[in-house]
């Protein structure tokens, strides 16, 4: 059984109505961990579908790529902060340019294999992409789009990198974009890969809009280490009474 080795606790819960006990490892929920790196990622990629098939419309997404600036090359650390840098700014323009309305996304980063660093989007601007009405003939031709070419002026003049690609979620033999397809394009970077590479500290590896939130265990605050703790504490002085 695979268990967090950096905390090695367990918590007791008695259930006196239904007459057993509850048995729970403490874990430190770091995706430094090679345990608890794996659960973060299931607790996010069944959050991210539960989110999408519930709240959110599939026919609107895009899959947004940002590269950090070759000065930034030295170290991946300095690729993860222009990159942060440059979303910040780009963010803002966004905005201004299509609306608080088309601006819910899901971010995450992707290591090279030469150790720099890439974030991928998904952003609902499928309506501004379609709205071009740009014909897309062969891979290549997705670079020339109006919206990709706008993307990649703007993040070279915010001081990040000029190869920036965007494309519609969109499957063309169905002619549809079902949940699964768009959220994979976000949950495919979410696996083992995100518990090797270093990240800096207080930096977060996963980041969403309002509306999509985070899983309720991290925004409630149940199951972190503080709550299990309070959890503990309280147990013991029932005991002790």
């Amino acid at each position: 059984m695979h268990y967090c080795k950096r905390i090695k606790g367990i918590l007791l819960s008695h259930d006196y109505r239904q007459g057993y006990i509850t048995l729970v490892r403490i874990a430190c929920k770091q995706w430094g961990c090679p345990c608890c790196a794996h659960k973060n990622a299931r607790n996010w990629r069944a959050y991210l579908l539960d989110t999408f098939n519930k709240r959110f419309g599939h026919e609107k997404w895009c899959f947004l790529t940002l590269t950090a600036h070759r000065k930034a090359h030295v170290t991946p650390e300095m690729t993860i902060l222009n990159l942060q840098q440059v979303w910040k700014k780009l963010y803002d323009r966004l905005l201004r340019k299509f609306g608080r309305e088309q601006m819910e996304y899901v971010r995450i980063f992707e290591q090279h294999k030469s150790g720099r660093f890439h974030m991928h989007i998904l952003l609902n601007c499928g309506e501004s992409y379609d709205a071009c009405k740009f014909v897309i003939k062969g891979k290549l031709s997705e670079f020339r789009h109006p919206l990709c070419r706008w993307l990649s002026k703007a993040c070279a003049a915010l001081g990040g990198g000029w190869r920036c690609h965007i494309k519609r979620v969109w499957d063309d033999k169905k002619k549809t974009a079902n949940t699964g397809l768009v959220v994979g394009y976000i949950l495919k970077y979410m696996g083992k890969s995100m518990s090797s590479f270093k990240f800096p500290a207080h930096k977060r590896r996963v980041q969403t809009s309002r509306a999509i939130g985070s899983p309720q265990t991290n925004a409630k605050g149940q199951g972190t280490w503080e709550h299990k703790r309070e959890i503990g504490i309280s147990y013991l002085r029932e005991v002790k009474k």
